[in-house]
């Protein structure tokens, strides 16, 4: 703990908080959704935590004239007017919400992926629907923006749509796993940086080897073909008590309730990964994942994926909006004295001026030219809580404050002091600070080098209880910085894959102190991993003059 009075803020540092804040960008209005195709079953948006067929379909929902549940989006709101805050928030307003209206330019078209899906439906009297959807939850259909239950107007009947599909018309494997999943859409043409994908064939399809897109193309859900010709065994199936004791006992369903219903897919039922898998060539696999910085998606694409990047990019984006409106591929390695990576906008607005929410916080944050991982949410979430009571925080290599504008926010009434090296880094916490409103509780200044931030606090007798060194390539050159002061430091230094996160090996080679404690915080590679080390500078160390 500190050996004397805490809560000291140098003039210097205190001076430092006070920039003016950046102002945060309005949220994207959604862009209006293009109308169902004739035919398709398509439910208004689910609430939250409702499966595909939840309580809003056509249990009790409205109808349309071929029997189909149907829902009519009513248009998004009027772009905000200008707020408070000025003409630059209403500008940043009405910019949102013109990107978030307008059309991704797909390199393909989209309707080349519509189809018809025959599947198993039990017909039933409309007061039977919610105890018989229960009762078969485990085969009733769970298809993303696709409702399980058709209404007939003026019969007091409803379908129940199962998962099972009736004929396999076109073939195809299911993505439900055990057997086909209806016929697959012939493959799009697909164009790459405005020209036709090389080596591909008649379809457009660059694997050279027929038309059909790969059975990855299917759409999520449970669909499955077990039954396709044999309404006989799933009436059997179906007629079953259910395991659960919990569930309710299933009505008898006579052979004349199984009817076949036919629902019409489109581009807009696809996942993006589908949707991908259905226009790559073969051989060359999706992005699996990506790091998301408010409106900005950042991928790190291999090489067989670099040719195909702008339409990686086309289909994310347009799959991710409104929510998303850029996309980015790294083109360089994290590195340099700002841990910054160089990049190209591979779709949507070149615009990296990223609004982050973190831990009941708000965050400006200028992608590639600030470091920023949100992966390390929760390592923030726990550092902050380790900050005693009243506390204060001492941060070397802030960043854009995610560990001491928590702080300042805490109940305890905690005190932070930040410096770092990037200029811009220094702007955006200052101006993430007084986002914030803890401007009378965080100071920051820089930018400077945190060693010799780290000797000014010591010389002008400021003790603080937490130190945090969370710069991998530095942080243990730092610690010789430190005078005066003993008190709990997490480090970040570099490790190894191959050390261990719970003993002396765990600080890359480096012996640690006693007491001193590792801890893995997450593999970044399959060689290299993030590491946190906790320890307590000794007083011997800290009040060293030699």
């Amino acid at each position: 703990m500190a050996d004397g009075p805490s809560a000291t803020v140098p003039p210097a540092a205190a001076a430092a908080a006070s920039a003016a804040a950046v102002p945060p960008p309005a949220a994207s209005q959604p862009r209006p959704s293009s109308a169902a195709p004739a035919g398709a079953v398509v439910p208004p948006p689910a609430p939250a935590g409702s499966g595909g067929g939840g309580r809003s379909d056509g249990c009790g929902g409205s109808s349309s004239a071929d029997g189909a549940v149907a829902s009519v989006r009513s248009p998004p709101p009027p772009p905000p007017a200008s707020q408070p805050g000025g003409k630059r928030r209403g500008r940043a307003a009405a910019a949102a919400a013109a990107s978030a209206a307008a059309v991704v330019d797909l390199p393909f078209d989209p309707a080349r992926f519509t189809r018809s899906l025959p599947l198993y439906g039990v017909r039933i009297a409309a007061a039977r629907c919610h105890a018989t959807r229960a009762s078969l939850a485990s085969h009733v259909l769970r298809l993303p923006r696709v409702a399980n239950v058709v209404r007939h107007p003026g019969t007091g009947e409803v379908t129940l749509l199962t998962r099972y599909q009736a004929n396999d018309a076109g073939g195809g494997a299911a993505e439900g796993g055990r057997g086909g999943g209806g016929a697959a859409p012939p493959a799009p043409d697909v164009t790459v940086n405005g020209t036709a994908a090389t080596g591909t064939d008649g379809g457009g399809h660059a694997d050279g080897g027929g038309g059909d897109p790969p059975a990855a193309s299917r759409p999520t859900g449970n669909i499955s073909s077990e039954f396709v010709g044999a309404p006989a065994a799933l009436l059997d199936i179906l007629n079953m008590p259910p395991r659960s004791a919990a569930a309710p006992p299933p009505q008898a369903l006579p052979a004349s309730a199984l009817v076949v219903e036919s629902v019409t897919l489109t581009y807009a039922h696809l996942p993006a990964d589908a949707v991908l898998r259905a226009l790559l060539p073969s051989g060359v696999i999706p992005p699996s994942a990506f790091e998301t910085i408010g409106h900005v998606v950042h991928l790190n694409l291999r090489a067989p994926q670099l040719p195909y990047r702008h339409l990686i990019g086309a289909v994310l984006l347009d799959k991710l909006r409104p929510r998303i409106r850029t996309v980015v591929n790294k083109t360089a390695a994290t590195g340099g004295p700002f841990r910054t990576f160089a990049h190209e906008v591979i779709a949507g607005d070149d615009d990296m001026a990223a609004t982050v929410v973190e831990n009941g916080c708000t965050y400006a944050v200028a992608v590639g030219a600030v470091y920023w991982n949100s992966r390390l949410e929760g390592e923030h979430r726990r550092l902050v809580a380790a900050v005693p009571s009243g506390g204060v925080l001492v941060d070397a290599c802030a960043g854009v404050g995610p560990f001491v504008v928590p702080v300042g926010k805490a109940l305890g009434g905690g005190v932070a002091l930040a410096c770092d090296l990037n200029g811009e880094s220094v702007r955006l916490c200052r101006a993430n600070v007084r986002r914030n409103g803890v401007a009378g509780r965080v100071a920051v200044d820089g930018p400077r080098d945190g060693g010799a931030w780290l000797a000014d606090l010591g010389a002008g007798g400021v003790f603080f209880d937490v130190l945090i060194l969370n710069m991998p390539s530095g942080a243990p050159e730092l610690l010789g910085c430190i005078r005066r002061v003993s008190a709990v430091v997490y480090g970040y230094p570099p490790a190894g894959a191959g050390d261990s996160a719970t003993s002396g090996d765990g600080n890359g080679g480096r012996p640690l102190l006693p007491g001193a404690t590792a801890r893995m915080v997450r593999q970044v590679a399959p060689n290299k991993v993030h590491v946190c080390v906790t320890f307590v500078l000794p007083r011997a160390v800290a009040f060293d003059t030699s």
